[in-house]
């Protein structure tokens, strides 16, 4: 019997946490999808990421389906943990490029090792990314590129994260093209009169800080105050606090406006067929779940151009618009508020269509395997 290839994954925060967003849910998906091909562990901690504490058995191994996960607290030393497992494997896979326990340590610890070493930056490289914190980041860059990152093949998650490795780590880095696995599209059904004209319900869903640039959205409803039967509900962690002290002066001012707390996964899609269009005027993503899930439920997306995710006014399942641009963002907000229902259940039907042909397919999963077999 051939043994599977064996692979440690390092994350900072794996389900039942939830809080930090799309990167859970990538790794969740590789692992669901490749999990008869792989012997997958998983290192994480025992935590969310607002610092809750889960209702796990920690520092010991646990079964799941598909895997075996460790979550360890916070007085376990994650080189020890690696000390003191002697875990044996083919490849270790990192989700985050700044974390240091996750990360940084586990790097250190197989450094010298033949163990290949995959590192998913997650849009940590986009320049939007690098512009928050920007000195303590092109430091650690700097100094990490001939140290720590050697041998590693980056995880991008498009073309164009594989150029932003290029340019930031250099145009010797290694990197393979690997898009995230989504989960799968479902053909929306709605009421005729589901969309009337002059009505819009929109729905924010993503983690609250400046890169995903709800204050921006949040202007632009100020602008367009004229059109009365429009909402914009909020969804997400509170991550930067002080940023969203600033969003909150214009959401208690705007009837229109509604924040209302973080909701689980299991949640998402009978929230998101509430809405008319998924917005997020974000700085930078390297893919964004949170949009391939409006996409893939039949959910039409406003968007940045600062997405993987382009030219889709010409597909019919949204805009992508540039942030410099704030008419042309005005003017797709009022399309969206003056469409019909007809008009509507087009878009939603070619959200469908557009879902299956870019979002869901097989070679995704065969994109993701070559991850870890290879070199």
């Amino acid at each position: 019997m051939v043994s599977k290839h064996r692979i440690i994954i390092f994350i900072d925060w794996f389900y039942p946490a939830y809080k930090a967003g799309g990167p859970v849910k990538s790794v969740l998906n590789i692992i669901n999808s490749l999990s008869q091909d792989l012997d997958i562990k998983v290192v994480t901690s025992n935590k969310d990421v607002d610092g809750t504490i889960l209702s796990v058995s920690s520092n010991t191994w646990v079964n799941k389906e598909g895997y075996s996960i460790c979550y360890l607290h916070d007085q376990m030393s994650v080189l020890d943990f690696l000390k003191q497992e002697q875990l044996s494997c083919d490849s270790v896979y990192f989700n985050s490029l700044f974390s240091i326990k996750y990360t940084i340590l586990p790097l250190l610890f197989y450094r010298n090792s033949k163990v290949k070493k995959i590192l998913a930056p997650r849009g940590m490289l986009g320049q939007g990314a690098l512009e928050i914190k920007s000195i303590k980041k092109k430091l650690f860059l700097f100094l990490s590129k001939k140290f720590l990152f050697a041998d590693v093949i980056w995880h991008a998650s498009t073309p164009t994260e594989a150029n932003e490795v290029k340019q930031v780590i250099g145009r010797t880095a290694e990197t393979i093209v690997a898009q995230n696995i989504s989960s799968p599209a479902t053909e929306r059904i709605i009421a005729s009169d589901f969309k009337m004209e002059q009505k819009l319900r929109l729905v924010f869903i993503s983690r609250i800080s400046s890169k995903k640039n709800l204050y921006f959205l949040l202007e632009l409803l100020k602008l367009m105050e004229d059109l009365s039967d429009v909402t914009l509900d909020i969804y997400g962690p509170i991550e930067d606090q002080e940023y969203w002290n600033t969003c909150y002066a214009l959401v208690e001012k705007d009837k229109r406006v509604q924040y209302k707390g973080v909701i689980t996964p299991v949640e998402i899609n009978s929230v998101l067929s509430s809405y008319h269009f998924f917005v997020l005027p974000t700085l930078h993503e390297n893919y964004g779940h949170s949009i391939v899930e409006a996409l893939n439920s039949g959910l039409p997306v406003v968007l940045s151009q600062h997405t993987p995710w382009r030219n889709l006014k010409s597909e019919n399942v949204g805009f992508d618009i540039a942030l410099s641009d704030k008419q042309a963002w005005m003017d797709a907000l009022r399309a969206a508020y003056f469409m019909n229902g007809s008009e509507y259940k087009t878009m939603t039907m070619a959200c469908y269509e557009y879902a299956k042909k870019y979002v869901v397919n097989e070679q995704v999963v065969i994109e993701n395997k070559k991850l870890f077999y290879g070199r």
